[in-house]
């Protein structure tokens, strides 16, 4: 079956996780902002701090789409549609400040596979395992972006196809997206 295991996060659960992440450490706090407003995959999330810069810069000049480049599936770049230009803006600026200070990284490891195994390790130690876990970070920001794209007024076809690019998986996969990810999302239209 191709029914996604995860849910998406509720905005409260997420808000208690995000104060336990900046306590015990801001970087993955920042991953996990990212994550959420985004639709980052976790590799993603991890080595955007690569893009943080260009991010600014295009969030500074009113782009209304970011590019994913680092940490992709296959290597595609993909763009990814703003839905919350406030938190985004937010997030980038936090992420920015971190990696300042870290040596232009959000976990400070020598490599890649030792900063994904501490991501995860860190966020399955903050409770972010079972019913939610940083997939469904992902699942959220689709649910808000399939939404958003609805409130628009493109028809649901539209919506999970458009939903579909900003995850990298191209608009013929829209009944991909709502398998796996649209399957939760109560309201949306028949």
């Amino acid at each position: 079956s191709r029914k996604g295991t995860n849910v998406p996060i509720p905005q409260a659960e997420f808000e208690e996780l995000l104060l336990a992440a900046m306590e015990k450490d801001l970087g993955i706090a920042a991953i996990l902002l990212l994550s959420r407003y985004l639709g980052l995959r976790a590799e993603e999330a991890v080595q955007c701090c690569k893009s943080l810069e260009t991010w600014r810069k295009n969030l500074d000049k009113g782009d209304l789409k970011l590019r994913v480049v680092f940490g992709t599936k296959g290597s595609r770049p993909r763009d990814v549609t703003i839905h919350n230009r406030e938190k985004i803006v937010s997030a980038v600026e936090l992420a920015t400040k971190i990696a300042k200070e870290r040596n232009g990284k959000l976990i400070a490891k020598d490599n890649l596979k030792s900063a994904m195994h501490y991501f995860h390790n860190t966020c399955k130690s903050l409770g972010l395992a079972g019913e939610y876990t940083p997939h469904s970070l992902r699942y959220s920001f689709t649910s808000d972006a399939i939404r958003a794209y609805l409130a628009a007024g493109y028809t649901k076809a539209e919506a999970l196809a458009m939903a579909s690019c900003d995850l990298g998986h191209g608009d013929g996969r829209g009944r991909y997206v709502q398998a796996v990810y649209g399957q939760k999302i109560k309201d949306m239209q028949q």
